[in-house]
């Protein structure tokens, strides 16, 4: 079963409602969100959502990764999908994982990841950690059953490191085009 855009937009809504209402009570203010990630059931849903997607001419960029024993698409549409937010991060659910599915987290452009860690250590009460794989790392926090990433980069750029490492395998370097 595909998972509509129409899915993602109301899950949008009551994720930010949430996020919201945590980030004014501890401080993190201006954030913007760039990417909304959703982890769908297993890679028959994955295939079966992403296929929908590209079929009705509303994405303009697909990048898909093999990451952390799992595909992820990092998808970017010509309209928003939430305010301003175009990019929606597609995630298969690992094999055997009993993880939730659905809008999974958001991320939230940083210019310093130290001010974000600074702000919430002084909260002791919030569960947070550092968190990386193979290619990037962020900050991760847990609130109201959801998650948030920050990050100082957007997904985006993990799919160009992750293309330039496959040049390198490749006996190529990788070149800047203008």
């Amino acid at each position: 079963m595909a998972i509509t855009l129409d899915d993602i937009k109301q899950a949008a809504v009551e994720y930010f409602a949430k996020f919201d209402s945590f980030a004014s009570q501890n401080g993190l203010i201006d954030l913007k969100p760039t990417t909304i990630g959703w982890k769908t059931t297993d890679i028959s849903e994955f295939n079966a959502t992403l296929s929908g997607y590209l079929a009705d001419s509303s994405v303009t960029q697909c990048h898909i990764g093999f990451v952390d024993q799992r595909y992820i698409a990092s998808i970017v549409f010509k309209e928003p999908i939430y305010t301003n937010v175009r990019i929606l991060k597609l995630m298969q659910r690992r094999p055997n994982s009993t993880d939730p599915v659905g809008l999974d987290h958001a991320d939230f452009a940083v210019d310093n990841l130290g001010q974000i860690e600074a702000l919430l250590k002084k909260n002791p009460a919030l569960k947070w950690s550092h968190e990386s794989n193979e290619v990037h790392g962020w900050i991760s926090v847990w609130f109201n059953d959801t998650e948030a990433k920050f990050v100082d980069h957007l997904v985006l750029d993990v799919g160009v490191k992750e293309l330039q490492d496959i040049t390198k395998e490749l006996g190529f370097e990788p070149k800047k085009v203008a």
